[in-house]
């Protein structure tokens, strides 16, 4: 599990990020969802698109990051 606090001195807002170790590719993201663009990315590309500012979600890439630094596929 990954504890985050994204805007910590602002709010008291807590993220809590579980991995799943099985989880299942069932189709494509939702498209109405709160969020200007949702899709299935490689992890590989993960460094890259927070380079280019693609990801911005101090949440997101807490997570995405984290789970790369442990080695998970």
């Amino acid at each position: 599990m990954l504890y985050t606090q994204p805007t910590p001195g602002i709010s008291d807002s807590e993220h809590r990020i579980f991995f799943a170790d099985s989880a299942e590719h069932v189709g494509a993201p939702v498209e109405d969802w709160e969020a200007e663009r949702i899709e299935w990315v490689p992890l590989a590309s993960v460094p890259e698109l927070v380079r280019k500012r693609e990801i911005v979600s101090g949440t997101s890439m807490g997570a995405l990051l984290s789970l790369m630094a442990a080695g998970r596929p």
